[in-house]
């Protein structure tokens, strides 16, 4: 190379703008949706509204993995409508909106002296005014309950609350008059099979998590969530099967991995 010629610097690779990024990816699962039957105006109206909402809701969160965390329930439902075909408006906007209200601050945070079922309360009639009465008893039934260390006294009863929750179909802290108890014990298959859903997504995208805790969702997926679908197994037989033989070959995936996890004690 002779002293007058010039290195060209390297080329760099455009970078995607992360909001263009963003439209790009709402686009797509606008149009996904659409594409495997549902309701333009259902899409418009209420999917696309909980995928907004939610996506603002979790914008700053991310998961162990160091994805953003909007990926898991866009992914979750994703599922739902790739995998087995369902077409259910109301099943997907509760998957978009299934974190919304457990894993952040976005309805308040529990004061001094104030109890679990006034927040509840606040949430579950805020879900009601945007996404409507069924949305709003399956969001509050698949979120665990927070400890205000009186109605929820520690982490502990959190959980056993919200395994009640589950079973029961009946979301804990809310007042409801009788249609409303028998409106949301009817949307029980529902949450169920978005629960399986969830773990799904969960088992594929172990990646970055620790051991232990994916330890403890095999032991809490055998000894409890696949107990307590005996009425998504009715709703949704081929459906149901599915997915526990999806969650089955990430769980056999794993263990064969770290079998030192499951090594049985002679």
């Amino acid at each position: 190379m002779s002293p007058t010629e010039s290195i060209e610097p390297p080329q760099r690779s455009p970078e995607i703008n992360p909001f263009h990024l963003a439209e790009i990816e709402r686009a797509q699962f606008k149009e996904n949706l659409i594409e495997r039957g549902y309701p333009e105006e259902e899409v418009e109206r209420k999917i696309m509204l909980s995928y907004f909402y939610a996506e603002g809701i979790h914008s700053h969160q991310l998961r162990d993995s160091g994805e953003p965390f909007f990926k898991h329930p866009v992914a979750t439902a994703l599922i739902v409508v790739n995998e087995l075909s369902i077409i259910d408006p109301n099943v997907i906007t509760h998957l978009l909106l299934h974190d919304t209200y457990e894993d952040t601050g976005a309805f308040g945070e529990l004061k001094k002296d104030m109890l679990y079922s006034e927040l509840a309360q606040k949430a579950y009639a805020i879900f009601e005014h945007l996404f409507g009465k069924k949305v709003a008893l399956m969001t509050l039934t698949a979120s665990r309950p927070k400890v205000d260390h009186q109605e929820v006294a520690d982490k502990e009863q959190a959980e056993k609350l919200f395994r009640e929750q589950l079973t029961s179909g009946m979301p804990f802290g809310l007042s409801l008059n009788r249609y409303d108890r028998r409106l949301a014990r009817r949307q029980k298959p529902k949450v169920h099979l978005g629960r399986l859903a969830d773990r799904l997504h969960f088992f594929r995208d172990i990646y970055g998590l620790d051991d232990e805790r994916v330890v403890r969702k095999i032991s809490e997926t055998d000894g409890f969530l696949f107990k307590i679908i005996p009425d998504a197994e009715t709703a949704y037989p081929t459906e149901v099967d599915y997915l526990k033989n999806e969650i089955r070959k990430e769980i056999a995936k794993f263990k064969a991995e770290k079998p030192q996890y499951f090594e049985e004690i002679t």
